[in-house]
C-alpha cells in the first residue's frame, strides 16, 4: 500500500511539473525548427536580451565572427564542434546564403554565459 501511495505522489508531482512546463514549451515551439534550432535573433527574444546587443556580445567574446563586413555571422569552430551552432545554406532571393542557427545545447550555454538560466525565463 505504501508503494502505491508513493507512486501516486510521484505521478501527481510530475503532472504538476508538466503543467508548469507546457506554456514554456509552446513558446519555444514558436521559435525553433523541428530540431529545436533557432536563429540568432530568436535567441535574443528567448533570452529576453536585445538581439543586436546579444550578437555584438557574442562577437566580443569570440563566439561568433564575420569574415568580412556584411558577411553572414559564423560560429568560431570550437563552438560549432561543441554542438552550440550549426551553419546551413539557404536560398534567399535566388542566392545561396549561410545562416547560423543555435542548437538547444547552444541556447543553454549562451544563457549560462549571460547568467540567465533558462528555468528562470518565462
Amino acid at each position: 500500500m505504501q508503494d502505491k501511495q508513493r507512486l501516486l505522489t510521484v505521478v501527481s508531482v510530475t503532472q504538476g511539473q508538466l503543467a508548469v512546463a507546457a506554456p514554456k514549451a509552446a513558446q519555444w515551439d514558436a521559435y525553433g525548427d523541428k530540431e529545436g534550432q533557432v536563429a540568432l535573433t530568436d535567441l535574443g527574444r528567448i533570452l529576453d536580451y536585445p538581439p543586436k546587443k546579444l550578437v555584438d556580445w557574442l562577437i566580443e567574446r569570440k563566439v561568433l565572427f564575420r569574415q568580412t563586413s556584411g558577411a553572414p555571422l559564423r560560429p568560431i569552430e570550437t563552438y560549432r564542434r561543441r554542438g552550440w551552432f550549426v551553419v546551413r545554406t539557404m536560398e534567399i532571393n535566388g542566392k545561396e546564403r549561410l545562416q547560423t542557427l543555435v542548437t538547444p545545447r547552444g541556447i543553454h550555454e549562451v544563457a549560462a554565459m549571460l547568467g540567465r538560466p533558462l528555468d528562470m525565463l518565462g
